[in-house]
């Protein structure tokens, strides 16, 4: 999962971290700069969900590849993508900002850059 995370370009915060359920199953969760992966197993069922959210810019065609090659599933049941405007409460276009996507208070942009079309 980490391999294929860094493939859609994301940056992984803090260390994943792991649930066990006894007898079996596991839930794998991440956090990357702009949300979340969580990935649960069912191996009773042979069954794996991956939930990879993000409000920022990550290319999922490269996450699925990898995941495709290293996991070898047999059967894809749903695959689905909503697209959503980046939001930001800046004023300013994420294309002029400095920090951007990292920016959470643009002041020190406001005093440089022009505003957003």
């Amino acid at each position: 999962m980490i391999k294929a995370i860094y493939a859609s370009g994301a940056k992984i915060k803090g260390a994943p971290k792991e649930d066990t359920w006894l007898p079996h199953g596991l839930q794998f969760y991440v956090t990357i700069e702009t949300s979340h992966l969580i990935a649960t197993t069912y191996p009773e069922e042979n069954y794996l969900t991956i939930n990879y959210a993000s409000c920022g810019h990550v290319d999922l065609a490269p996450f699925i590849k990898v995941i495709m090659e290293d996991l070898k599933p047999t059967e894809i049941i749903r695959q689905y993508l909503t697209l959503r405007p980046t939001h930001t409460t800046c004023t300013f276009s994420p294309k002029d900002c400095k920090k951007y996507p990292e920016c959470t208070n643009c002041e020190e942009c406001k005093s440089s850059l022009p505003l957003a079309e």
